[in-house]
């Protein structure tokens, strides 16, 4: 990435933190859209995107300093992330500092992610199930969606995508939602995050 950018050496993390919080969202989003293309060679549609949130401190000391010293920590950044689960390359990000549920979020990311890399599919955990996302999914981004039930056992199902749900779900093509928490995972160990009990993304 260091030769891409024509850069001897690349910067320590920290200054890049410093440097997104003074450049405007704007140019931010133009930047994320140059480095994603670096990632393809044609306008193919990507077949699974897997999409799924998570909870980041804005601040720099570790959740076990915070307990030890007893300083509140600072705010937590609700971030969702959609993944190209072939060549595991995050393909739009969504991030807000209030407590959030996955399905707003979610609508916003898919328009976004999608403008950038239209994909086949989009799979989410049960977190994410709701006529609304399915119908955005298949009616408007003219694409697949599995998603599974909140509820398995549950006596009555509605609608033709619940049903789709439990009769006929695509279970090679869900496993792959795997790939987007193993991602966060990555940017957590790489950068910093927060328990797993302070996450409060909901599902």
């Amino acid at each position: 990435m260091s030769e891409i950018l024509g850069l001897s050496l690349v910067p320590h993390f920290t200054t890049l933190q410093k440097f997104f919080t003074r450049i405007r969202s704007f140019y931010l989003r133009l930047a994320f859209k140059k480095t994603v293309n670096l990632f393809y060679s044609n306008d193919h549609p990507i077949q699974v995107t897997a999409i799924d949130s998570s909870g980041f401190t804005s601040g720099y000391c570790s959740h076990y300093f915070s307990e030890r010293t007893g300083k509140i920590r600072k705010h937590f950044l609700k971030t969702s992330i959609s993944v190209d689960t072939d060549l595991q390359v995050v393909t739009g990000f969504f991030v807000s500092k209030s407590r959030v549920h996955d399905i707003r979020h979610a609508r916003n990311l898919l328009r976004q992610c999608h403008n950038l890399r239209t994909s086949d599919c989009y799979v989410m955990d049960r977190g994410y199930n709701s006529n609304e996302i399915h119908r955005l999914i298949r009616e408007v981004l003219t694409s697949h969606s599995i998603i599974p039930l909140r509820c398995w056992n549950a006596g009555f199902i509605g609608g033709n995508y619940g049903q789709e749900m439990v009769n006929c779900i695509d279970e090679s093509r869900y496993r792959k939602r795997q790939l987007v928490e193993t991602k966060f995972s990555v940017l957590k160990r790489k950068f910093g995050g927060i328990s797993k009990r302070n996450d409060f993304s909901c599902r």
